[in-house]
Formats: C-alpha cells, sequence, structure tokens
C-alpha cells in the first residue's frame, strides 16, 4: 500500500486524480538524526508529511534556551508557521530529526494553490490545520493538567518505546522537567 496515501486518507480522502496532483507537488527525501527541517528566523516554505520517524519542535524562551515544545512522531504533516499566516513575524521555532527520518517533501505555496483548485485538497488542507490546533490544544492540557508522572505515562502511551528512540533529555524537555526528575519518576514506576 502506498504510505503517503495511507497518511492523506486519515485527514481527508483525496479522489485519485487530486492524489496524483498532491504527489507531483511533493518528493520523497530521507533526513538523518539531527538535522533541521525547518530553522529558526529563516523563511522556509516547504511542508513535511513524514512517513517515519520523530521530529521535534524546538521553542526558543526569552532567555535563549531551546525547549522541545512537541513531538511529532509519524505519520505527522507540518510546516513552518509563517505560511499558514501570511505577513507574520518569523518564529523562533525549528524541527529537528531526533531520529532518521522518512518525509514527502513540497512547497506549501503550491500547495495552497492547489487547494484552491480542488475541493477534495482544499478539505485535506482544512483537517491537517484543525489537527494541528487539536494537537496543540491536547497537548497545553496535557500539561496543565497532568503533574510529571501524568504527562510521562502520557507520552509513554503515545510512543510506548520512546526511551529506545530518543534521548531522555529530549523527553524531559518535552515534559517540560529536568532529567534528574524523568530519572526519578522512571525509578519510581518501574520499581513496583
Amino acid at each position: 500500500m502506498d504510505t503517503l496515501k495511507e497518511i492523506i486518507n486519515q485527514y481527508h480522502p483525496l479522489s485519485d486524480d487530486s492524489y496524483e496532483k498532491l504527489k507531483q507537488l511533493t518528493a520523497k527525501k530521507m533526513y538523518n538524526k539531527k538535522t533541521f527541517l525547518i530553522e529558526s528566523r529563516k523563511k522556509s516554505n516547504k511542508f513535511f508529511i513524514v512517513t517515519e520517524g520523530i521530529v521535534r519542535v524546538l521553542v526558543t524562551d526569552d532567555n535563549g534556551e531551546k525547549r522541545t515544545g512537541n513531538l511529532l512522531k509519524a505519520p505527522a504533516i507540518f510546516t513552518n508557521v509563517d505560511n499558514v499566516r501570511e505577513n507574520s513575524f518569523l518564529f523562533l521555532i525549528e524541527f529537528e530529526c531526533l531520529t532518521d527520518v522518512t518525509v514527502y517533501e513540497g512547497n506549501y505555496s503550491e500547495f495552497k494553490n492547489l487547494s484552491k483548485e480542488y475541493r477534495d485538497i482544499s478539505l485535506f488542507h482544512i483537517s491537517c490545520l484543525e489537527s494541528a490546533v487539536f494537537e496543540f490544544l491536547y497537548r497545553s492540557t496535557i500539561l496543565f493538567s497532568f503533574d510529571a508522572t501524568g504527562r510521562y505515562l502520557y507520552i509513554k502511551n503515545r510512543i510506548p518505546d520512546i526511551e529506545n528512540l530518543i534521548q531522555l533529555n529530549h523527553i524531559a524537555s518535552y515534559l517540560n522537567i529536568t532529567p534528574i526528575q524523568l530519572s526519578r519518576i522512571r525509578k519510581k514506576l518501574y520499581s513496583k
């Protein structure tokens, strides 16, 4: 089965014609761990459909410290925030591969133009944007509603083998705790 088509259908099914048009906009690429797909303060007009791997969203705080704002495990779709809203400022957001990553990469402007032409691509686009908003709200709810152990159990439920895939300090940053706190939580949970 076509992995790209499977991922797209999770958001909104496309006709064969629309799918071929969208597929023509993309190129399958592989990136190594530690590669930045989008760097902060740099204009990027690309969108990415992740078919394998984990990408982290890095946010730079007021002190210049980089924190993990989110973890995107395949299947995931994202673009630079600046692409969604024209004339916005360059956000201090970066997308870094935490594992080797396979993506379908395309030009976001061309994708937007295609979504104006094809209704089902437009509905797919809307569904991707809605999913991003939902993910942000859900992540915020988890962050503010659960204690550190609850947040850890949430990410373990979402990505069961996460400790085998990425460094513990990245997990701790995602959970908004220190690596020492994460070690204590893991020790407490696994010593039972």
